[in-house]
């Protein structure tokens, strides 16, 4: 997550998705935030654009949403996405599982004498 009125706080952004991915498993799921969206209800006052926020977020295969945590603007809409992704994440691992014990099964019935 990083401030979108603080250009300091996205530069940080790249160090900090560097250290996450080292600690964890390559099929996590990730989600950039641009914060305080409340704060700028025009453009002309943002530091960090949307189209800046979701390059980096496109950079790093991530999803990308701006939220405003003082009103709850995108923030439900954020979730909602992770969790979809995370449930993707699941039935792919799970579709993967069941092919691997359908093909350990094929292999003990072809040894089988019956």
């Amino acid at each position: 997550m990083y401030d979108i009125t603080s250009e300091q706080s996205f530069l940080n952004v790249r160090n900090w998705i560097e250290s996450v991915r080292v600690g964890v498993d390559d099929g996590c799921v990730m989600c950039l935030v641009g914060n305080k969206v409340d704060l700028c209800p025009s453009s002309s006052c943002r530091t960090i654009t949307y189209e800046d926020g979701k390059k980096l977020a496109d950079e790093f295969d991530m999803i990308f949403f701006e939220t405003s945590a003082y009103t709850g603007l995108g923030i439900n809409d954020c979730m909602r996405a992770v969790a979809i992704r995370l449930q993707q994440r699941e039935d792919e691992n799970l579709e993967e599982a069941l092919k691997l014990e359908m093909t350990v099964q094929t292999w003990r019935k072809s040894w089988c004498c019956v």
